[in-house]
């Protein structure tokens, strides 16, 4: 059995949100102040401190830098890692707002937006297009399905392109949430 080291630990926060009785997700625009994924939509979420004791700890105290959610207003109901082709260890943690007060106050130095999008989404076919790229990784090129969601969201008036491993998580959540294969 080899062992898998990876240079970068992220963990990110998947924010459930009820909004007019179906389950929301709150996702943002990264600035363009950022070095990596500018402008580009994601959950909150980064790199692990030294000085975090879990990935939970990462997901929640990154969630609170860049949109101010109190760790305190979110039930963080479980977790889930990723697997390859992501070059990096990332650790996805589910919560739920507990707070029906909470609003959030972006941190503009590393994001741009946020919006709720709804969960069932990503289940649609009629928002979704796909596109199979090669992705290469230690020498060996598999196909790779790149899932790639446009949505329109009536609060910001402006439409939203959501793809990559965000939709990919995003698919997978909604899957669960929904009873779907």
């Amino acid at each position: 059995v080899a062992l898998v080291t990876f240079d970068k630990v992220s963990s990110i926060l998947i924010l459930l949100v009820e909004i007019n009785g179906k389950p929301h997700v709150l996702l943002t625009t990264r600035s363009n102040m950022v070095s990596s994924h500018r402008g580009q939509v994601c959950f909150p979420g980064g790199q692990r401190d030294l000085s975090d004791s879990s990935s939970v700890h990462t997901a929640l105290r990154e969630a609170e830098e860049e949109i101010g959610l109190p760790p305190t207003s979110v039930r963080v109901l479980g977790c889930m890692a990723t697997l390859p082709p992501a070059p990096y260890f990332l650790t996805v943690v589910v919560g739920v707002l507990i707070d029906p007060k909470f609003e959030p106050v972006l941190n503009r130095s590393e994001v741009d937006n946020f919006f709720y999008c709804p969960l069932e989404l990503f289940l649609s076919q009629e928002h979704m297009t796909t596109n199979i790229v090669d992705w290469e990784s230690e020498g060996t090129v598999t196909p790779l399905t790149i899932y790639t969601f446009h949505y329109f969201c009536p609060v910001t008036e402006s439409t939203h392109k959501i793809w990559g491993l965000t939709s990919s998580i995003a698919i997978f959540a909604s899957c669960v949430a929904h009873n779907k294969p």
